[in-house]
């Protein structure tokens, strides 16, 4: 026998358990889908997660400072002080 009667014979004899091939093959994507649904979540988590903290770290490193360094008390609507 040669090697692609040998090819040919396996394939016929596959044919016969096409049914259970196709069952496996269906279960073996469904775990597939269900692990990058698994890491698309945390992913997705971690994004979030980001944002905020990016969101933050944008807010209190681009807000204004102002500072004093001197300050003048004036009373009164005219600017005079009461007594």
């Amino acid at each position: 026998m040669n090697v692609p009667e040998l090819f040919w014979n396996a394939i016929k004899g596959l044919d016969h358990y096409g049914a259970l091939i196709a069952a496996l093959a269906t279960i073996a994507i469904a775990g597939f889908t269900w692990t990058l649904k698994k890491f698309t979540d945390k992913l997705w988590d971690a994004s979030e997660k980001q944002t905020a903290l990016s969101r933050h770290a944008l807010i209190s490193t681009e807000q204004a400072f102002v500072f004093c360094k001197q300050m003048h008390a004036v009373a009164g609507v005219d600017g005079k002080m009461e007594k």
